[in-house]
């Protein structure tokens, strides 16, 4: 059973999305020890890309941040290693296809599994494009995580069937980012998942996790987080990751 999988057995799970890389590697290694600490049950580690189609303003913002030290791919993964050394907590790569392409597919999911990597989500990846990433990830044991969207409702069990670690949920149209408020009744069109379901985009209050941690497995929580270290409100975000985890286990 991958680190994943053990993570949703033990029950509902906060995950929680960083951008590796702002404002250092060093300052990731200490805020990802810092959220498992406040209750994060899954890390994901974002790449920075330079052409980010489904981030949102906070996020491309962080990305900007990062890609300004002139990072390569070996650096990020150079950090999930080091995280590895301390920490066991399930670390998901967000990356564009692009970096993965450039790295070699096999040779990235090689590395990421060698390395202590869990899973991979690739946001820019159909479908239909998937076969060139999918089996590579499996090959190597890391969870491929697919995308479904309030749209993909007559396709969903086609894009979840090859599927490992958890389904990423879309919560609302759009790109990331924080919003004021999400529809709680869009649980009903992820229902036919069997896969543990996690939801993610726009999450960023208390309230938003309060509903919908009833329907779901995992909250994914990216924009708010990276706001806070934009802002360097270290304590603030850790209490606030400490408050939803609590909560989320509650329900």
């Amino acid at each position: 059973m991958s680190r994943i999988s053990e993570a949703f057995e033990k029950g509902k799970v906060l995950i929680t999305y960083i951008m590796a890389g702002d404002p250092d590697l060093d300052s990731t290694l200490d805020y990802v020890l810092k959220l498992e600490k406040a209750g994060a049950g899954i890390i994901e580690l974002g790449i920075p890309f330079s052409d980010p189609s489904a981030d949102g303003s906070a996020i491309m913002k962080a990305g900007c941040r990062a890609l300004k030290n002139n990072y390569i791919t070996d650096d990020y993964l150079e950090l999930v290693q080091k995280i590895r050394k301390v920490s066991q907590i399930p670390i998901v790569i967000m990356a564009y296809a692009n970096t993965v392409f450039c790295y070699g597919i096999d040779r990235f999911f090689e590395k990421l599994n060698a390395i202590g990597g869990d899973g991979i989500i690739l946001p820019d990846v159909s479908y239909e494009e998937s076969a060139e990433f999918e089996p590579s990830a499996q090959k190597h044991g890391i969870d491929y995580i697919p995308l479904v969207a309030p749209t993909s409702e007559s396709r969903i069990e086609m894009i979840t069937k090859k599927a490992s670690g958890f389904v990423y949920c879309i919560s609302s149209f759009g790109v990331t980012g924080a919003r004021e408020s999400i529809d709680h009744n869009l649980h009903n069109i992820y229902g036919s998942i069997s896969l543990p379901k996690a939801v993610g985009f726009g999450i960023s209050k208390i309230e938003h996790i309060k509903e919908l941690g009833k329907y779901f497995d995992g909250i994914i929580i990216g924009s708010k987080i990276v706001e806070f270290i934009e802002n360097n409100q270290i304590e603030q975000m850790q209490e606030f990751v400490s408050t939803a985890s609590s909560l989320l286990k509650s329900i």
